[in-house]
Formats: structure tokens, C-alpha cells, sequence
């Protein structure tokens, strides 16, 4: 009976063992993905950054002192608060309304340029697209690694009970 008690000890190790280097490979895969997420959010946010400096450029020929008061505000602002890119997201707005009103008007109508804003568009639409799609993938990753430490958490803490356990019963005094 002692040698079953034993053995069943050592099961129950050899399996908490087995659990530990899958979640550890696992954990260690999320946050590889959750890194290259990061990174390339981080490289569509300066993409992103350029092609909204090329759509406040293409705002400067049309409207010089707009596009000026626009840039010396936003070259201010932390991006890295809620406020700031809440402002940031305000004067892209104003940007966006300046330039449908001039696409809007009798001078754009058959104009080069109007072309050119919309390849603009286009491609700070889809950067966008690249940034969101990055900082879901991070973000998503960030819940499974938390949801992964939970789950080892009590794993281990279902494997102490029944080391615990097997223990005792293993002990001369639970005979």
C-alpha cells in the first residue's frame, strides 16, 4: 500500500512537471507574439505619424495658415495620454473636414491633386486598419498571458494539495 502511495506521489509530479514546460513554452510563445505585435503596431503608429504629416502638407497648399496652427498645436501634444490623443484625433478631424471642403468645392473639381488626397486617404485608411489589427493582436495576447498565469496558479495550487495529500497518506501516523 506504501509503495502505491508513493507512486502515486511521483505521478502526480511527473504531470505537474509535464504541465510546467507547456505552459512555460506556451507562455513563452504569447509573449513572443505579443512582442512582434508591439513592434508592429509601434511601426504602423510612425507610418501612421507620416502620412498624416503628408495629408497636413497637402492642407498647406490649399490652406497655408490652417495647416500651420494645426501643426504648431499637435507638435505639442503627449501621445501618450488619453487627452493628448484625444486632442490629436480633434485636429485630425479638423484636417479631414478642411480637405472634404475643398474637395467639395468648384476649384478641386477636375484638379490632379484631388486624386493625390485620395491615394493619401487610402493609405492612411489602411495603415489604420494595420495599426488597430496589431494593437488587438498585443492586446489579446496580454489577456491570454494573464489568463495562462491564472491557470498555472491554480494548477499549482491543485498540485501542492495533492502532493499534500499523497504525503499524508503516505505517513505512518495516517495508517
Amino acid at each position: 500500500m506504501k509503495t502505491l502511495k508513493i507512486l502515486a506521489f511521483l505521478i502526480v509530479l511527473a504531470v505537474a512537471a509535464g504541465f510546467g514546460t507547456k505552459v512555460v513554452r506556451e507562455r513563452r510563445a504569447i509573449r513572443d507574439q505579443v512582442a512582434e505585435s508591439k513592434a508592429a503596431a509601434e511601426r504602423a503608429r510612425d507610418e501612421l505619424r507620416a502620412i498624416y504629416g503628408e495629408r497636413l502638407d497637402f492642407l498647406k497648399t490649399i490652406a497655408p495658415e490652417t495647416a500651420d496652427q494645426i501643426r504648431a498645436r499637435t507638435a505639442t501634444l503627449d501621445l501618450r495620454t488619453s487627452e493628448g490623443l484625444d486632442q490629436f484625433d480633434y485636429f485630425q478631424n479638423v484636417v479631414a473636414e478642411a480637405l472634404t471642403k475643398w474637395m467639395n468645392s468648384p476649384k478641386a473639381k477636375g484638379s490632379p491633386a484631388v486624386a493625390k488626397l485620395k491615394e493619401i486617404e487610402v493609405r492612411l485608411d489602411r495603415k489604420r486598419a494595420e495599426f488597430h489589427a496589431a494593437a488587438f493582436s498585443a492586446n489579446d495576447g496580454l489577456v491570454r498571458l494573464h489568463d495562462t498565469a491564472n491557470s498555472v496558479a491554480v494548477f499549482k495550487a491543485e498540485s501542492i494539495l495533492r502532493s499534500q495529500t499523497a504525503t499524508a497518506m503516505a505517513s505512518p501516523s495516517a495508517r
